[in-house]
C-alpha cells in the first residue's frame, strides 16, 4: 500500500504520506483486493532541491508506527532528520507487524496480543521506553524477527518473506545511523 502511495504521488509529485499507521490503511476497498491509504492532511510536498522545508522535520504520528529515525536521537543530542520517502515504508512495516502481533491466528480470530509481542508493542507506544532502540534491536537479527514471528507463522505463511521486502526498501535491513 505504501509503495504504491509512493508510486502514485511520490514518484510523479514529490508528495510523501508523513502518517502511515493502521487507523490510516483501509484494506480490500477496490474490486481487486488493494487497500488505500487516507487522510493526507499532514501528507507533505517535497523536492530536492534547496533545503527541507520546516513540516519535513515536524515529528507527526503515533510512537508505535514511526520510523525509527524520526524520533529524538538518545539524551536529545543530534539534528531531528528530515522526513524522508523510506520514513513511511518502515512505518508500513510496523502496520503490518501489528496486524500480525494483534490477531495472531488471522483476521477471524480474536483479538488479542500474546504477553511476549505485547510488551514489545507497548514499549513502542511509550517514548520513555525508548522505541527507536527497541526496533533497531528487533530488526537488527534475522534470528530475533524469526523468533519473535514464530508464533504467527502457522497462519500468517510468508511473513517473514513480505517483511524482508518492505525491510529491504526502507534501511531496516541494514540499519543506519545519523551521522
Amino acid at each position: 500500500m505504501e509503495v504504491g502511495f509512493h508510486e502514485q504521488c511520490f514518484d510523479p509529485i514529490w508528495v510523501i504520506d508523513s502518517t502511515v499507521s493502521l487507523a490510516r490503511v483501509i484494506l480490500g476497498v477496490a474490486k481487486d483486493g488493494q487497500g488505500v491509504l487516507i487522510d493526507y492532511d499532514l501528507a507533505i510536498y517535497i523536492k530536492d532541491d534547496g533545503p527541507a522545508p520546516a513540516e519535513r522535520y515536524r515529528r507527526a504520528g503515533t510512537f508505535a508506527f514511526l520510523a525509527r529515525q524520526r524520533f529524538p536521537a538518545l539524551g536529545g543530542v543530534g539534528p531531528l532528520l528530515p522526513h524522508q520517502p523510506w520514513h513511511d515504508i518502515e512505518s508500513l512495516a510496523y502496520v503490518i507487524l501489528y496486524l500480525i502481533f494483534s490477531r495472531p491466528e488471522g483476521p477471524n480470530g480474536p483479538k488479542a496480543m500474546i504477553p511476549t509481542t505485547k510488551i514489545i508493542w507497548s514499549g513502542w507506544e511509550d517514548p520513555g521506553s525508548f522505541p527507536a532502540e527497541s526496533k533497531k534491536a528487533l530488526f537488527r537479527s534475522h534470528y530475533s524477527l524469526q523468533k519473535t514471528l514464530q508464533p504467527y507463522i502457522s497462519y500468517w505463511t510468508g511473513v517473514f518473506d513480505l517483511l524482508g521486502i518492505v525491510m529491504r526498501f526502507c534501511g531496516l535491513d541494514y540499519p543506519r545511523f545519523a551521522s
